[in-house]
């Protein structure tokens, strides 16, 4: 018994500083658990769902924290805004896995925001506005893009990264996504703390109450599928 509960203890400490996270949510009224692993925890609000634990994507390092919501959007369609760095070196690295294994086709194992870097239109820098030095968009109706970042959400996204941009100019990694009717958040978190668990939800409502003024817009139409395409091109040609 004894060695049974030293063992979970150390399970529960997977998670750092996780008594203050559990405390900080409470007062949000939001409710917070551990997963079953105690490798990371679960977060549930009226609006949205909030995971942090080991990452599901390269991309992200070590752990990331992960929002999600039902999105008030067209489930046909899909959008992704990433810093322009990072964008750039994913581009490469997905070019880079199709010339050393001779592969000429995406499969389903590419994660979908790849898929679309290689599929979608990209948002021109005058559409992007206060986010185009730093940020990328790609989409498959851009003139509904734009209309969704033309509103708070592109000022807070330039907020959250002049507060988190990492030491040296290295990329944040993060992936804001809309896809299949859902809204998601991906952003790389080593080491959770209540400020970023905050600041994240404020801003991944921020995004839903603009995704739902934009929802009134008519779509472009001819909405382009998530195909599987052939090999890219070198990233920018």
């Amino acid at each position: 018994m004894r060695k049974s509960l030293s063992q979970w203890l150390l399970r529960r400490s997977a998670v750092p500083g996780w008594a203050s996270l559990q405390a900080a949510c409470q007062q949000h009224g939001w409710v917070a658990k551990l997963t079953h692993e105690h490798d990371g925890f679960v977060v549930e609000a009226p609006a949205w769902r909030m995971e942090w634990g080991p990452a599901q994507r390269d991309y992200l390092g070590s752990h990331e924290l992960r929002l999600r919501a039902d999105a008030p959007a067209d489930p046909q369609l899909h959008a992704l805004v990433m810093p322009r760095t990072l964008m750039g070196q994913l581009e490469q690295v997905l070019y880079g896995q199709f010339v050393e294994s001779v592969q000429t086709r995406l499969d389903d194992e590419t994660p979908e925001e790849m898929r679309w870097l290689a599929v979608s239109e990209r948002l021109s820098s005058a559409h992007l506005g206060p986010l185009a030095p730093a940020f990328g968009a790609v989409g498959n109706d851009i003139v509904w893009l734009a209309a969704w970042l033309a509103s708070p959400l592109a000022p807070a996204l330039a907020a959250w990264r002049a507060d988190h941009q990492a030491p040296g100019d290295a990329p944040l990694a993060m992936a804001l996504m809309l896809r299949r009717g859902q809204l998601v958040w991906r952003l790389a978190l080593p080491r959770p703390a209540a400020a970023d668990l905050v600041h994240a939800a404020s801003l991944f409502e921020t995004a839903l109450q603009a995704l739902a003024a934009a929802s009134a817009l008519p779509l472009a139409g001819g909405i382009a599928p998530d195909a599987t395409p052939d090999l890219p091109g070198q990233p920018g040609d």
